[in-house]
């Protein structure tokens, strides 16, 4: 019987949610270096969850993981949707 190491599984699964927050981190670091109070992070589908599964990305387990994690950071974390016309626009807007 073959079976994979757990750390291939992690390997194979991609970065961990503290990953992501910490690749994060470097990207708010240098954007407030350059004077910025923000910033926008693309919808991920990789994310824990399916998007249209239950119609609401803000549900997801994975992305409410980590705006608390980063609200207990003092960041303000909102999700932003908007479908006016034909294409959908979301993205989480994160302000410190």
């Amino acid at each position: 019987m073959k079976l994979i190491t757990a750390e291939e599984a992690r390997n194979l699964a991609g970065p961990s949610l503290e990953d992501k927050i910490e690749s994060l981190s470097k990207t708010i670091e240098a954007l407030a270096k350059e004077g910025r109070r923000s910033c926008r992070t693309a919808y991920d589908h990789r994310l824990d969850g399916d998007l249209w599964e239950d119609g609401a990305y803000h549900k997801i387990n994975e992305w409410k993981r980590a705006k608390e994690i980063l609200e207990h950071h003092g960041y303000k974390v909102m999700f932003y949707y908007d479908c006016g016309g034909q294409f959908v626009d979301m993205y989480t807007l994160i302000e410190w």
